[in-house]
This record gives C-alpha cells, structure tokens and sequence, in this order.
C-alpha cells in the first residue's frame, strides 16, 4: 500500500544502523478491559533489524510527522497469532498488542516474515543443543559450549545464554541478580534483573562482568573487569563493585551463586595479577566483616581513573603525555631600551630613533590629537628637548 514517496519517508526515519524486512500499514491496539481492545496508535508497522541494538524489533511510524511512536523488542515467547485475516496479536513487553491490518496480503506477509525470524532463533538453539550431544566430552568441546557453574540457570536457559554470546565469548560464571545503582546517599534503586556472567571476551582480549535478559535475548549491561576493580560482599547475596562510571550493587537470588560469582571473580584477578589471593580456612575468598562496612560508601572513588580495559593489555594502554621542554633564549642582545629613569624621574627616550618614535605615536593613537602642523612640530621639539632625540623632523 505504500507509494514510492511514503516508502522514501519510511526509510527516512530509520536509524543509522537498521534494515526494514517486511512493511505494512496498521492500527495498533492494546487490551481495554478483558473483552474489547482500545486504539492507540496508526501509521506504518515494521519488522526491522536494529545492528546498534543487536536486536529485531516491530515499530511503528507516523509518515506524516517522520516520528517513530511505538516499538516492541522480538523475543522467543513473543507467541504471533492471527485471530482473523487481517488482526494479528502478539505478547508485547508490557501488555498484549493487536496490529489491525489495511490489506490482507501485508497481514500475511508480516506474519511470514515474524514466524521467519523466530524459527531461525530456535533452530540456532537446536543446533546448540545438538553440537553438545555430539561433543560428548567436556574437554571436546568448544570453549563457547563448555559448561558453567549455575544453580538457578536450567539447561534451555543456558543454551539461550549462549545465544546471546558474541563469536568469541565464554562464559567462566553465570548467577540471577538484579542490578542496583545508587539512589541518594543510603538507599538503592533497581535498574536491570537478568542474568550476570563473568566472561572473556576473545575478540577484544579482555574479561568482562555482563548482564543479559533471557527473555528477549539481548545484552542489557556491561562492565570491564581491571585489575584495580573493587568487589565487596556486603551481604551474603548482596555484592558491590565499582563500575565505569558508578558503584553497582549485585542482588543475588541465591546465596551459593553469590559465593562462586565472588570467588570466580577473585580467582581471575589473582590469575591475571600472578598474586596469591588470601583464602580462608573454608577454601573460601576472604570476605571483609559485614559490621564494618556502609554500603553506600565502600566504593566512593573519584570518576576518572586509570583504563579500565581488561587488566590493562598493553595494547590498550594509554600513552604517557611528555611534557615540552622550553630551552633558554641563545645569542641575546639589547636592542632598544625604553622605560622610566627612576634618577631623572622621567621616561628614558634617549635611543629612540625618528621612525620608532613615529610608530610609538601611531600605536597608542596620539597622532589624532595634533590638529596642525605647528602641534606636531612642538610636540617633536618637546620631546627632542626633554626625552633626548636628536635629530628632528616633521612627523
């Protein structure tokens, strides 16, 4: 239904980085009440991936005003369904969504191109569970299919973490936590829940602590591990490190997932550092006492630190700024001299030649104020009089 100028307009409000796959003209609904649905939005409804995001979404444009109004994230469980030819719902982050499609030929496209998508998901999953049948073995297997310590994680919720995984990422520790940032001086506020792994990333040769959402497959946060990173267990299933740009607080929902996150964290600075790491009588990584510590101000450090890259690789490391060396003047002479004489107690002119004297009377603008020939000539004589220039011409 879309003209060549509407399809113009289309690709003018997309992002930098995303592709439209499939494009059909809709009103959008949401559930109002438990039999009747309610009108929201109307415009052009797309299936588009989105590179930045590493993630496919469905949006919805208004043509007119160029303005994006609506998106859903595609995710596994997203369930399509198509309750007569031309209204199609589906399960929405937030709530059920009904798309009520113009033409019944772009209702069936759309939904083509949607259960497309999510058949390629689970056959990549599919092929993950396989290729760990086949590999038998721990040892035989790939590093990016080896298995993790995890209590909570069931075996689908692995292979769906692997699925998030970049090319040459391995997991070496997985926990459910929500996350926490800072809210004033003494409380917390929840910004994520998912699952965090402590992983190495091979691509970009560092170690990373990420946080992903099972559910829409898609990676929610990231922190790079460093050497001088500081990891607190406040409690047994809250821990503190320092991220980038601000404290961050691991809630964790099991008290055991907390204690290897911690002691698997431990155990790859002491790696990476070649320092033992204090260990307790239990096998345990030492924990501070929990009585001395206010959470909210174990990690105040300032913003700006050293680069925090994955234990400061070398060719990550920053370059060290030389500071210009200014040598002394060579082959000094006094040229000119002009100034006050504090024994005559006036100013020393003595040197100055005619030129110089006619460009100092230019430079501070008191050659306006001779109105005649015979101002400029007294003011030549006085000068030659009292200041000491000897020879004497018009200016």
């Amino acid at each position: 239904l879309l003209s060549k100028d509407e399809n113009q307009r289309l690709l003018a409000s997309l992002g930098a980085k995303c592709v439209v796959n499939c494009a059909a003209v809709v009103c959008v609904y949401v559930p109002d009440g438990s039999i009747s649905w309610r009108q929201i939005h109307c415009g052009v409804a797309t299936i588009e991936k989105d590179s930045s995001r590493k993630s496919y979404f469905v949006r919805i444009y208004d043509m007119v005003k160029f303005s994006r109004l609506h998106e859903e994230i595609m995710f596994l469980e997203m369930g399509y369904t198509a309750l007569i030819p031309n209204f199609h719902t589906f399960q929405g982050e937030r709530s059920p969504m009904g798309l009520a499609f113009a033409d019944v030929e772009e209702a069936n496209t759309f939904q083509s191109h949607f259960g497309h998508l999510l058949n390629r998901w689970t056959r990549r999953l599919d092929t993950v569970t396989q290729s760990n049948k086949m590999m038998g073995l721990n040892h035989l297997q790939p590093a990016a299919e080896r298995p993790f310590p995890s209590r909570l994680l069931s075996e689908t919720d692995k292979r769906r973490l692997r699925a998030c995984l970049g090319a040459k990422c391995v997991v070496v520790c997985a926990a459910v936590v929500c996350v926490h940032v800072p809210d004033g001086t003494d409380s917390w506020r929840q910004l994520y829940s998912g699952v965090a792994t402590i992983e190495e990333d091979g691509s970009l040769e560092s170690y990373f602590i990420r946080l992903y959402d099972l559910e829409k497959s898609s990676k929610l946060h990231e922190e790079a591990i460093f050497l001088e990173m500081q990891y607190t267990a406040v409690k047994p299933s809250f821990h503190i490190l320092q991220g980038n740009r601000f404290p961050l607080g691991l809630a964790f929902a099991d008290v055991e997932e907390a204690s290897t996150f911690q002691s698997t964290f431990f155990g790859l600075l002491a790696k990476c550092s070649r320092k033992p790491v204090s260990v307790a009588s239990n096998g345990d990584a030492e924990k501070p006492k929990i009585t001395e510590i206010n959470p909210m101000h174990v990690l105040e450090l300032p913003v700006a630190e050293p680069a925090k890259s994955g234990f400061n690789l070398p060719s990550f490391r920053k370059k060290q700024k030389k500071s210009i060396v200014i040598s002394a003047p060579t082959n000094f002479r006094h040229v000119q001299h002009m100034g006050f004489n504090k024994d005559s107690k006036q100013f020393d002119m003595s040197v100055l030649d005619e030129k110089m004297l006619q460009q100092f009377l230019k430079d501070n603008n008191l050659h306006c104020l001779f109105n005649s020939a015979e101002d400029t000539q007294f003011a030549v004589q006085f000068i030659a009089k009292n200041i000491g220039i000897k020879k004497v011409s018009h200016i």
